[in-house]
């Protein structure tokens, strides 16, 4: 479990900013890195620059979101429902 202690801001963590591209993502479909990071900065503001990047990777790692090259754009994947 994620405890927060004094040094932890839980508006700009790596799990809050991981919400926010994921509802930037699901609202807007696939963006450049950079549009999202000027989503990010606009919702939750400019502190939360710092851990965009490790937001990103986190969401990858999990398999939320992926990278299309040839478009250079971030995406959600699909959700696959099973019967």
């Amino acid at each position: 479990m994620i405890r927060p202690d004094k040094y932890l801001d839980l508006d700009t963590c790596v799990i809050r900013v991981s919400a926010e591209v994921v509802r930037a993502l699901n609202e807007n479909g696939p963006m450049t890195l950079d549009l999202l990071e000027d989503w990010v900065v606009a919702e939750i503001g400019i502190r939360a620059r710092v851990n965009l990047l490790a937001s990103v990777l986190v969401c990858h790692a999990i398999g939320v979101v992926d990278y299309e090259p040839e478009i250079g754009a971030l995406f959600l994947q699909p959700i696959l429902d099973e019967p």
